[in-house]
């Protein structure tokens, strides 16, 4: 049996920035409804925006992207993503993980 290598700790606080280009950005929320952050929120699933904003990490308000709690992407958690990007048809959002 092979030992188990530990996965190292990154002693660097990370933070996710989310950066939408407003002049592209047409409201459409395909970045909500496929974000796998917000995957557990019922109305996304049934290809809604969240109802309850206090755990969304974004949504469409007034055809514009709102951006709410960044923490809660998966990139904040150290995961690669890019589901929002890829969603959207005018290459609008931008995620980036920067240093604190």
């Amino acid at each position: 049996m092979k030992p188990r290598l530990k996965q190292k700790e990154c002693k660097c606080k990370m933070k996710v920035v989310f950066k939408v280009n407003e002049r592209d950005c047409i409201g459409c929320g395909n970045c909500v409804v496929v974000c796998r952050g917000q995957s557990f929120i019922p109305e996304v699933i049934g290809g809604n925006g969240p109802e309850n904003l206090e755990n969304a990490i974004f949504w469409v308000e007034n055809a514009k992207l709102k951006i709410g709690k960044e923490k809660l992407c998966e990139r904040y958690l150290g995961k690669t993503c890019r589901v929002c990007m890829e969603a959207c048809p005018f290459d609008a959002i931008k995620v980036e993980s920067v240093e604190e």
